[in-house]
């Protein structure tokens, strides 16, 4: 019973009001004591018994049904005083009834037995006085008091079977309550069995599409195979979002804190949302500069809860725009982020906000008819919200749009802000874009907003103009150091534009379907617009680098390339060696250390993610050395870790330049060119260009390609990387098929030890490895590998590990078969392995033209 009356908390009112009652009751009976002359002495044992009743009420001491009792015996032996005085014979029956229906609430049979009693013995002791007082029996008496009698009684009946059948009530639903839950768990187990089931072969659909668009050679083949993957990717987000609901539904949703970076967080999310920004909506992150650098949380949870509102804005938007707005409020515990996505859409009525947050629910507003999606995203995001301990509102009115704000509580890692400008005070930046041409009024202020935002937080000074004659006056004012224009701005005045080029860093901001001719001087800025993206734009610096013709090259500077993946140490120093270096590889910090004691360097490529010492504690090392010996080289960070706040941290942590990985070219010369003197960087003439013609993704007459393309690897992205170098490509490969047997050991162990930790750093050099040798899909593998084992997924990973070694595997075979001279068994490279360590999981690599790899 007790269980009953907790599980549905049905009566706990009805104890109240018992309490309540009795109070009443208590001071009408000692206002009619009072006025009756009553004995005294019970006057404050009554009140004393209200006081005590109140206290443990207050205090809620003992369990309910204690006190419930305790109030009820209370009122029954104030009662029992009350009746036995005869002015109150005949008015103790209505009483009683009342107390009885009252008692009748609060689920307890024996109550009202207790009043029953209590009645009977009050109202006997006064047909005994009545009798010894010599009261005349008349019929009229005795007929009322077997009437009193039989009332009371039939009350007493009443009100148990009323008991009775609220019990049998309860029980009955209790039962159905129970068969729905565990209906629910079985739905919920079922909707992840087969999630999962479907997820397996809509893998092999996604991964089979994207190859076949890389050989499809006819055109519209090729656009149908783009509609099945973007069909793919559509259903694997929607499976994902019913495992998501499920978890939140189940109650097994999990938190996992970890150190992430807003950039990395910022970026990932544009590049997943920009399949579905449409060049008519404007979608905005304006980003508080201050906000922590580097915070911990659920990266992964608040990557889909911005997401899935910004998703939601755009699916109800026809016209204007998204603007995200994120900052952050300084707390003891660290900082509140606040996340807020407003929108310019048909908005939501008061009943639409009420029902939002109910799973699988879409509006009969026109909004199904033209939205597709499960109805779960705002469901979803309220489930992450509140397991992160955070809050969420909404405001919208219909036909004006919506705003969602998010605050979740986050703890900092790093609190320097996550966007900085150095030697911001020798920037002046024009913007020549004709806002008043933006149809919404809206996106106009949004836009205001950001640029005020930039403004003010990192002390640049922006000229705004909407005219070329304003626009030629600012530039005999100020020297322009970037000049930001708009698609419109590029169209009308093409020819200006490309003169202020030749003087200035010209960005051209445009939708991300824009493309700029291969030998246009401007810089393409692509929307949506974030404060990351407008700061970390690599654009030429002309005070520091001139133009020059010919091939540049470093003749004789001694470097030292530091990775412990061979690999990378043997590209690095081909690519080194072509520029006439003279290069020396170690595996360690610790090596390096030892290597430079030994000998002078001019340049040092430092790899971050290294066991043991890692990158920036043996850069510390070096510099220390550095200050006892006079030699001073140039320390050069060359790693994956490659967010515009990441470059931001090495450079504060005191290296002279950063270079990504992959090695992209031009961003290689342009760190050449910053940190070696300029006595060090010659030109000369310019090689001739390679007689291979490429074409269908490898050299034209070298049919020995053809089974690498078979095999998943895209020759042309590989040859790129090697500067178009068909020999270093060779050797690169051949490279790449002997480490995976020098690797292939230490996965396995990992893999069968459930170590995810170091099986992510395994696999991390295999992601690298690959991309440089146009192994794509395999680097792509290897990411979502590396992703979970630190995420600790053991499921994922015990799913797709034989899957992943097989085809490395087979790409290494298909290498060996091909490409192999006969040196694999005299060369006995020592291969160091890798241990675990702790880079930070928010990475970022750059594929050969320069584009993020989410």
């Amino acid at each position: 019973m007790d269980k009953l009356i907790e599980k549905n908390k049905l009566f706990e009112t009805a104890h109240l009001m018992v309490l309540i009652s009795y109070t009443i009751f208590s001071v009408i009976l000692i206002s009619e004591s009072l006025l009756m002359g009553w004995e005294m002495w019970a006057l404050p044992l009554i009140f004393v018994s209200n006081i005590t009743a109140w206290v443990i009420h207050l205090r809620q001491a003992f369990t309910e049904r204690v006190r419930v009792w305790v109030y009820a015996i209370f009122m029954m032996v104030t009662f029992f005083f009350y009746g036995i005085h005869l002015t109150s014979t005949y008015d103790i029956a209505v009483v009683i009834v009342a107390v009885m229906l009252l008692y009748s609430a609060t689920d307890e049979r024996g109550l009202i037995t207790l009043c029953l009693v209590t009645y009977y013995m009050a109202y006997i002791y006064d047909l005994i006085a009545m009798y010894h007082n010599g009261t005349k029996w008349t019929d009229l008496l005795v007929s009322r008091s077997m009437l009193h009698f039989f009332i009371v009684g039939m009350c007493w009946w009443i009100c148990r079977n009323i008991i009775k059948k609220w019990h049998a009530t309860l029980h009955h639903t209790d039962e159905e309550i129970a068969e729905l839950k565990d209906a629910s768990m079985r739905m919920d187990d079922f909707m992840v069995n087969i999630s999962h089931e479907i997820r397996t072969p809509m893998n092999a659909v996604v991964g089979l599409s994207s190859v076949m668009i890389k050989e499809a050679e006819n055109q519209r083949q090729k656009e149908n195979l783009e509609r099945i993957l973007d069909a793919g990717h559509r259903v694997s987000s929607q499976i994902s979002d019913i495992l998501d609901h499920t978890e939140i539904d189940m109650g097994k949703l999990a938190v996992n804190n970890e150190t992430y970076m807003m950039s990395s967080v910022i970026n990932d999310v544009i590049t997943q949302l920009n399949p579905i920004i449409t060049d008519d909506l404007e979608v905005i992150f304006d980003v508080d500069t201050q906000v922590p650098s580097a915070l911990i949380g659920d990266t992964v949870k608040i990557k889909k809860i911005i997401c899935h509102l910004v998703t939601n804005s755009i699916k109800f938007t026809s016209e204007g725009g998204v603007y995200v707005r994120i900052k952050s409020e300084n707390r003891q515990y660290g900082v509140n982020l606040q996340i807020e996505v407003s929108d310019t859409g048909i908005g939501m009525s008061e009943d639409e906000i009420d029902r939002v947050f109910e799973r699988f629910y879409q509006s009969d507003s026109g909004r199904t008819r033209k939205a597709g999606g499960l109805g779960l995203g705002l469901s979803i995001v309220q489930g992450f919200v509140k397991a992160m301990g955070g809050f969420l509102s909404i405001e919208s009115y219909a036909g004006e749009g919506t705003r969602v704000l998010v605050s979740l509580p986050q703890r900092i890692a790093d609190p320097e802000p996550c966007v900085t400008i150095p030697n911001s005070d020798t920037l002046c930046i024009v913007g020549f874009i004709r806002f008043m041409k933006i149809p919404h009024p809206v996106v106009r202020e949004n836009y205001g907003f950001l640029v005020r935002h930039l403004s003010e937080s990192l002390h640049i000074p922006f000229h705004w103009v909407d005219s070329m004659e304003q626009l030629e006056k600012l530039s005999s004012i100020y020297k322009i150091s970037h000049l930001i224009i708009g698609e419109s701005e590029y169209r009308d005045f093409y020819d200006r534009m490309v003169s202020y080029a030749a003087e200035t860093n010209v960005i051209l901001f445009a939708h991300n379907s824009f493309k700029l001719p291969k030998d246009s001087p401007l810089h393409l800025l692509k929307k949506p617009l974030s404060p990351f993206a407008v700061v970390g734009f690599k654009v030429k610096e002309h005070n520091e680098e001139t133009v020059q013709n010919g091939t540049m090259s470093c003749p004789g500077i001694r470097a030292l390339v530091v990775d412990d993946e061979p690999m990378n140490i043997f590209v690095a120093k081909d690519i080194l060696e072509g520029y006439g270096m003279v290069v020396s590889g170690a595996e360690s910090g610790e090596e390096c250390i030892r290597m430079f004691e030994n000998n002078d360097y001019d340049i040092i490529f430092m790899d971050h993610m290294m066991p043991g010492m890692d990158g920036i504690e043996a850069m510390k090392r070096l510099r220390s050395v550095k200050k006892e010996s006079g030699n001073e080289p140039a320390i050069v960070a060359l790693t994956a870790n490659a967010v515009s706040a990441a470059k931001e941290m090495f450079l504060r942590e005191g290296f002279d330049g950063f270079i990504p990985k992959p090695i992209e070219i031009s961003e290689f010369e342009r760190v050449l060119k910053h940190v070696l003197p300029k006595s060090a960087v010659v030109y000369g003439e310019k090689k001739a260009a390679t007689d291979q013609v490429e074409t269908d993704n490898r050299p034209a007459d070298d049919e020995k390609y053809d089974a690498l393309i078979k095999a998943g690897i895209d020759i042309k992205t590989g040859l790129r990387y090697c500067r178009d170098d068909a020999d270093f490509y060779d050797s690169m490969l051949i490279e790449f098929a002997k480490s995976h047997d020098a690797r292939s050991e230490a996965r396995r162990q990992a893999f069968e030890g459930e170590n995810w930790a170091d099986y992510a750093i395994y696999v991390h050099a295999v992601k690298s490895t690959a991309r440089m040798i146009g192994a794509m899909e395999l680097s792509d593998w290897a990411k979502a590998l590396e992703a979970a084992g630190k995420a600790g997924d053991g499921t994922m990973i015990k799913k797709d590990h034989e899957g992943f070694e097989s085809d490395y595997g087979r790409i290494c075979d298909a290498i060996r078969t091909l490409l192999s001279d006969g040196k694999d068994e005299e060369e006995d490279a020592d291969i160091l392995e890798f241990g675990p360590e702790g880079e930070s999981d928010e990475i970022l690599e750059f594929s050969p033209e320069g584009e993020t790899d989410d």
